[in-house]
C-alpha cells in the first residue's frame, strides 16, 4: 500500500448519486486522497443533494456547463496552485475504480520516471491508432497485459496525471469542450518526451454509460477536425472534411448503413462551425435534437 497522498478530482453535472458513488469507490481504494468537486452547472436541486450526501467534500460551483475539458482545467489549476500534491487524478462523476486500481496507477507512475500519465483499463481490450484520414480510431485486441502498457494519449474515464508533467505540458485544451481533449494531450505530452501508459490490472468501470447522441455526434467530427489540424496540418484537415461530407451524403442516400444515431444536419454543421472556428460548447439547438 501506497502511503503518498493523491489528489482527486471529479467532474460532476447532474447526477448527484452516481457522485457519491464514485467518491466512495475512490475512498475504498486504501490511499490517502484529497476529493476535489467540480460541478459543472448542476440544477440547484442537484448540487443541493450533492452537498447533502457529502457534507465534507470541497465542491467548487462554476455556474454552468463548461465542458469537461474546461471543468477538468479549473480543478488541474485550483489543485497545482492550493496544494503541492505530485499525483492528481481525473475522472468524470460515474467512473468507478475497482479494488486495487489506484494503488496499481500509482505504482505505474512511480515505476517509470518518464511516465508522465497512466490511465485505468476501461471495457475490452482496444488499441489506439492516429492517422490524419481518419483520426483517432480503436480496433480491438487482447486484454492489456499485467502492468505498463505504451498508449498514444489516456483516456477520459480515470487518468492519473504526474505534476511534473502538468506543469510543463499544460492543461487541456478548451477549444474541445468534450471528447478528444485528451487525445490532443496525450500528444503534447508526448512531444515533451513524457510517456503515457495503460496500466493493466488496474480497472475502472463506467456503469452510467449511455448511447450516443447527436451533442457527441456532432463534437467527434468538429472535434476530430480540431485534432488533425494541429498534428497533421491544415491540408489533412481539408481532405478530411471532405471525405466526412462525402460519407455523410452517401449515408443520407443508403439509409441502411447509418450508425445511431445519425444527422446528416449535425455532421455538416459540424464541419462548417470547425472551419467557421465555431468552437468551445455546441449549438444550442443540437442539445435538443432527441437521438
Amino acid at each position: 500500500m501506497l502511503s503518498i497522498e493523491v489528489g482527486i478530482i471529479i467532474v460532476h453535472w447532474n447526477s448527484p448519486e452516481r457522485c457519491t458513488d464514485t467518491i466512495r469507490a475512490f475512498r475504498s481504494q486504501g490511499v490517502p486522497i484529497r476529493i476535489l468537486v467540480i460541478d459543472n452547472g448542476s440544477t440547484p436541486e442537484n448540487l443541493a443533494k450533492l452537498q447533502l450526501m457529502c457534507p465534507d467534500i470541497n465542491i467548487r460551483q462554476l455556474g454552468r456547463n463548461v465542458g469537461f475539458g474546461p471543468g477538468a482545467n479549473c480543478g488541474i489549476s485550483e489543485m497545482l496552485q492550493s496544494t503541492d500534491l505530485q499525483l492528481i487524478a481525473l475522472a468524470p462523476h460515474d467512473a468507478i475504480p475497482e479494488r486495487g486500481c489506484l494503488n496499481l496507477l500509482c505504482a505505474g507512475l512511480e515505476g517509470n520516471p518518464r511516465a508522465g500519465a497512466v490511465c485505468a483499463e476501461y471495457g475490452r481490450g482496444k488499441t489506439q491508432h492516429y492517422s490524419w484520414m481518419k483520426s483517432i480510431y480503436l480496433t480491438p485486441s487482447d486484454n492489456h497485459s499485467p502492468g505498463w502498457n505504451e498508449a498514444l494519449y489516456p483516456h477520459g474515464t480515470l487518468t492519473l496525471f504526474r505534476r511534473l508533467c502538468l506543469e510543463q505540458v499544460g492543461c487541456f485544451d478548451e477549444r474541445y469542450f468534450a471528447y478528444f481533449e485528451e487525445c490532443d494531450w496525450g500528444f503534447r505530452a508526448r512531444a515533451y518526451g513524457w510517456q503515457i501508459g495503460i496500466i493493466g490490472g488496474a480497472v475502472v468501470r463506467n456503469p452510467d454509460r449511455t448511447a450516443a447522441s447527436p451533442v457527441v455526434v456532432y463534437l467527434n467530427v468538429r472535434n476530430s477536425l480540431i485534432l488533425v489540424r494541429d498534428h497533421s496540418g491544415m491540408l489533412a484537415a481539408m481532405i478530411r472534411s471532405v471525405v466526412i461530407a462525402l460519407n455523410t451524403f452517401v449515408l443520407w442516400f443508403r439509409p441502411r448503413y447509418r450508425q445511431t444515431p445519425h444527422s446528416t444536419r449535425v455532421r455538416l454543421r459540424a464541419i462548417c462551425d470547425y472551419w467557421l472556428g465555431r468552437l468551445g460548447s455546441p449549438p444550442r439547438f443540437i442539445t435538443n435534437i432527441k437521438a
